[in-house]
Parts: structure tokens; sequence; C-alpha cells
């Protein structure tokens, strides 16, 4: 009876606003807690993507409809029967890293990125002048500058 909490989470969709990341932290991590449905639900609120500690399944069909999931891998067999919702809206930590409300995250083929909102203007330009850094670079190897060069120019890469 008391797995049938893990439908509480069907619930959290409707307070998700804009933007929103889901992030869950599942205790039962080779369990899939999110899928094609979580998905849809998610992305019909407006969520932006999910980040899930722990596996995750169907997929192909989330990569279908356009909505981004990270997780440590996929595996068939969901929490059902396994798992319940303990705590909502709270500060999620996962592998050492706290992801709190309005912290800003990237995330792409290559991993996530959680950068804390107190930091966000100072790591935005950073990340911003570092990107400009390896254009230039990209650009003066294209030109066939040697690569001591290029070190002596920028330094270590």
């Amino acid at each position: 009876e008391d797995f049938k909490k893990i439908y509480d989470s069907l619930n959290l969709y409707d307070n998700v606003v804009s933007n929103d990341i889901i992030v869950v932290a599942n205790k039962i991590p080779d369990f899939a807690f999110f899928g094609e449905l979580n998905a849809n639900l998610a992305l019909r609120a407006g969520a932006s993507g999910a980040i899930i500690d722990g596996v995750t399944r169907d997929t192909r069909e989330t990569v279908d409809i356009g909505f981004p999931v990270f997780s440590k891998g996929n595996y068939c067999k969901d929490t059902r029967k396994r798992g319940i919702v303990t705590a909502k809206n709270r500060t999620v930590i996962i592998d050492g890293i706290s992801i709190h409300k309005n912290d800003l995250i990237f995330g792409d083929k290559d991993g996530i990125v959680v950068i804390p909102k107190k930091y966000e203007r100072e790591i935005i330009d950073t990340a911003l002048e570092k990107m400009k850094n390896e254009k230039m670079i990209l650009i003066d190897v294209a030109k066939g500058i040697k690569t001591s060069e290029l070190t002596e120019k920028y330094g270590m890469f």
C-alpha cells in the first residue's frame, strides 16, 4: 500500500513552470523512475529537461519528443512497487553536487553543469571569455599556425 505513494509524483507536474528542470534523487537508482509518460507530462507542463540520479527508461521515446533527460544509464524496469516519493521542492544532491531551486543548469551530450544563482554572472562571463579564446585558437589552427606559436600566444589549452 505504501508503494502507491510513487504516484504522488504525478501531482508534482501541476507545479512545474516554464523552463523548470525536473531533478530526481532516486534512492533506488538501479530502477528507472522517469520514462516516456513522465517526459510527456513534464514537457506539457513547460519543463525544459530532467536530471535523474539513477537510470531512466523509454530513451528513444523521450528523444523523439525532444525532451532531454540526463541520467546515469538506461534500464527497462521501473520503480513501481519499489519506491515512493518522500520529498518535493527540496535541494537535491547528486554525486556531491547540491542542486537548489533557481540554480542555472546547462546540459548537453557531455553532461550537465549546475551554476549556483549567486555565482551565475561571474561564471557566465568567465565561460564566455573562455569560449571566445577557444574560437580564436581554432581560427589560428585553421590558418596553420604551429603549435609552439599557439602555446606562446595563448598559453596551455
